[in-house]
Formats: C-alpha cells, sequence, structure tokens
C-alpha cells in the first residue's frame, strides 16, 4: 500500500475510511478496501481535512459545520440573568462579558445550537420564571455586542432539549406548558430569522435533554418527564422532518438535565447529572450501543450545565454544588479521563444556553 502524502505513486489501502483529523495533503488518494469506497483529499487543512468520494460526492468525509473557536452562553439561573459570556474553546481561562444581553430578557432553561463556523448562535425557549417561553435570539459569535430578536418557536418550552446539523437547529420538547411536558419538535434554519416550523414529534415527551450529532443524525439523551426519566437515547435524521425513533442504546446511568457535544470522529459526550453528578459518558452515533463510561467531572451536578464545543475539546460551564459555582471543566473528546479545571464564569449560572462558533 501507498503513504501519506504519496499519492503519485499509489492510494493508501486501509479497511477503514480516512478522517478528517488524517492530516493528509492534497491529492492523497485512500482506498478502503472494504466497501470499495475511494477518496482524494481535496483540502488538507490541518484536523479539518476534506477527503471527496470520487463515486459519490453527496458521501464524502468533510467537517462537521457546527464546530467554532469560540464558545457563548447565554441567560441562565441563579438568579435568572440576561446577559452573554465567553470563552476561547482551544486555551483555558476565565470567561469574558460578551458585552450584550439577551434580546428578549433575562431567561432561565435557555437551549442553544449554531451554525458553527458561520458564527451565528440561536438561544430558544425557557422563561423568566418556569413556563413555556416561545422566544429566540441571535448572536454572531465572533462580534461581541450585539444580540438580536430571531422568531418565535412553535411550540415553547423551559429546559428544551436542543439538535443540529449545523444548517438546521432543532428543538426537543419543552416543559411549562399544556400538557406541562411536551414531545414537540421545532426547527429552524439558522442562517434565515424567522419562526420555527414543525419537525415531528418525539417517541417520549419530556424536557431537559441534549443533543449530539454527526452531520447525518442527531440523538438527544437524558429525557425527564418528572417523575420519570427515559434511559434511551432517541434519534432523528435531522435533515428530514419526522417523528424520533429509538436509537437502540442507553446512558451508562440514568439522568437528565445534561450538557452535550460531539467530536470530528463522530463520537457524542453527555455530561453531568449522574448518581453521584458527575458522570461522564460517550457513544460513537452511527453505531447504536449502550454508553460507555469516559470519566468524571470535578465536581459534582445537581442541575443542568452548559457545554461549548469544538471538534475536539468540550467545555462544560457552571453548575449548582450545592450553590451556583463558577466551575468550568473540559474533556479532549477523543481520548477518555477525567475532565481537567478549565477556568472560572464571568458570571455564576445554571440552566444557561451554549453555543459555538466562528
Amino acid at each position: 500500500s501507498g503513504s501519506i502524502g504519496a499519492a503519485a505513486s499509489g492510494p493508501t489501502v486501509s479497511a477503514s475510511d480516512p478522517v478528517v483529523t488524517t492530516n493528509a495533503t492534497l491529492g492523497t488518494q485512500w482506498a478502503n478496501s472494504s466497501t470499495g469506497n475511494f477518496y482524494i483529499c481535496t483540502d488538507d487543512t490541518t484536523d479539518a481535512n476534506h477527503w471527496t468520494n470520487v463515486d459519490d460526492a453527496d458521501s464524502s468525509i468533510v467537517p462537521p459545520n457546527w464546530y467554532g473557536t469560540r464558545g457563548a452562553q447565554g441567560g441562565g439561573h441563579y438568579p435568572t440573568v440576561s446577559n452573554i459570556q465567553y470563552i476561547t474553546i482551544a486555551t483555558e481561562g476565565n470567561a469574558t462579558d460578551f458585552g450584550a444581553t439577551l434580546a428578549n430578557g433575562a431567561k432561565r432553561g435557555v437551549a442553544g445550537f449554531s451554525n458553527g463556523s458561520a458564527g451565528r448562535g440561536v438561544f430558544h425557549g425557557g422563561s423568566s420564571d418556569s413556563s413555556a417561553g416561545n422566544s429566540m435570539e441571535y448572536i454572531t459569535i465572533l462580534t461581541t455586542g450585539t444580540c438580536t430578536d430571531f422568531g418565535n418557536l412553535l411550540q415553547g418550552g423551559y429546559i428544551c432539549g436542543h439538535c443540529g446539523n449545523g444548517v438546521r437547529g432543532v428543538k426537543v420538547g419543552g416543559e411549562g406548558g399544556s400538557p406541562y411536558y411536551n414531545g414537540s419538535m421545532d426547527f429552524v434554519t439558522i442562517a434565515t430569522t424567522g419562526d420555527a416550523a414543525d419537525f415531528g414529534d418525539m417517541l417520549n415527551a419530556g424536557a431537559r435533554s441534549a443533543g449530539v450529532m454527526d452531520g447525518t443524525y442527531g440523538l438527544n439523551a437524558g429525557i425527564s418527564a418528572h417523575p420519570t426519566t427515559y434511559d434511551g437515547i432517541e434519534k432523528i435524521t435531522v435533515a428530514s422532518e419526522g417523528n424520533a425513533i429509538d436509537w437502540g442504546g442507553d446512558l451508562s446511568v440514568s439522568r437528565h438535565s445534561l450538557s452535550s457535544a460531539s467530536s470530528s470522529a463522530g463520537r457524542g459526550v453527555w455530561a453531568g447529572h449522574g448518581s453521584s453528578g458527575d458522570v461522564i459518558d460517550y457513544v460513537t452515533i452511527s453505531s447504536a450501543a449502550n454508553a460507555q463510561d469516559f470519566g468524571n467531572l470535578s465536581t459534582t451536578v445537581t442541575g443542568p450545565s452548559c457545554a461549548s464545543q469544538s471538534g475536539t475539546r468540550m467545555v462544560i460551564m457552571g453548575r449548582p454544588t450545592p450553590s451556583t459555582s463558577t466551575t468550568m471543566d473540559f474533556i479532549t473528546m477523543a481520548s477518555t479521563g477525567d475532565a481537567q479545571d478549565f477556568g472560572d464564569l464571568h458570571t455564576a449560572r445554571y440552566m444557561a444556553g451554549g453555543v459555538s462558533g466562528g
């Protein structure tokens, strides 16, 4: 077989596909001996390679587009706040005030999604009490100081779940309405402001879940409809409206109010609120199976926390322990292990919305 970067002497032959972190040179060829797929490296950006499938361009391997260099957190509780703060994901340190507040006022139970490198983050749902708020607002993540109204959810929710693929953002369930736990899913095109449209229904109506995605599928876990918490993980195809189905695996520990992130290699990670409050577990999104233990957070988490993600690092921001904490932890998503200290929030909170981009 050939070697990485030696396209002229023949392709690399492997039983698996290349990945975006293969870090080949332009023109490198790759043949998957198991599937017959043949790829050419058409973008050699470090850790963000593009591998074009010569037989099916739609099956090419490209970096997911919900990643970014900056994480931002908006709203939250305790007390209920409207301000936004941000971090640089690759560099440990304290959060900085964003210089803007949520366009629709102080809210807790907020969720978020973004279009990653395009730089827009949308905060949705939540309320000033525990009702089902339906407002959405957005920021340009690399430009501090402005937050603008986006539109309204079709079905408002408090402590909604979330999912997305960098183009679409999906609000999953929520509480506070009628019925109190709703199973509706709404979606928006993140680049275009306006009201949300109907996506479908959850398999189990509830709130407090968190989503991971691999560009095609979105998985939501940690669904709660008090006093019931569902162990199972629900799956949607983000680009196609429809009802959620059972993914075929469960969390390692039954729990809700999680933070979540997705890696460039298709790994999904959920952190927080387990039997001891410090649980981190993970799945490979393309392969249905029970989640596996990843490690532990630095302190126990007894309620919702907020995550910001890049392709390689997850930052878990804020938690009540037992009073609201400024603690932020981070993990390297490709390798299991306990979380490490990242720094402190600018303003202590939990039940906040997290986005990343830029």
